[in-house]
């Protein structure tokens, strides 16, 4: 979000981007806890060891087709996929929700709203701050060839 929002990086640079470094995470997160902590718990490695052949077989693909899709339709893709997973968390997590967990949910995502709100301002603001200082340089798409 922060690439997109704030940086105006084009999503088809800030997906795979981000799909890394979520990797990168995970493997020094994994490391830290087994050496470092004492280890991880083997229900976390079972876990581990499911999504792994997933993400290396997945994530590539992923890449490749978004390639072919301009980037407001992986940004819409993106929108929609994020919903309908948060939908499918709250249905299948319904019975366990609380009043004071419902409120909790809403006031997060009306938090998240308002942040993310803020860092589109703030990276408009920033990208006409750099445009006004340097006139020559001129903002648009770049297109990636395959």
């Amino acid at each position: 979000s922060i690439l997109t929002l704030l940086f105006r990086v084009s999503e088809k640079v800030a997906t795979p981007t981000s799909v890394v470094l979520m990797a990168i995470n995970t493997c020094a997160g994994f490391y830290w806890r087994d050496v470092q902590m004492g280890g991880v718990e083997p229900e976390a490695w079972g876990w581990f060891k499911v999504c792994v052949p997933i993400v290396v077989i997945f994530a590539p693909l992923g890449s490749i087709i978004a390639s072919y899709f301009h980037r407001q339709v992986l940004a819409w893709l993106v929108y929609v996929l994020d919903t309908l997973a948060l939908i499918t968390a709250l249905i299948v997590l319904a019975d366990k929700i609380s009043i004071y967990g419902g409120l909790a949910i809403a006031g997060i995502m009306i938090a998240g709203f308002l942040l993310f709100s803020f860092m589109a301002g703030a990276g408009k603001k920033l990208l006409e701050k750099e445009q006004n200082s340097r006139p020559d340089l001129q903002v648009k798409e770049i297109q990636v060839k395959q």
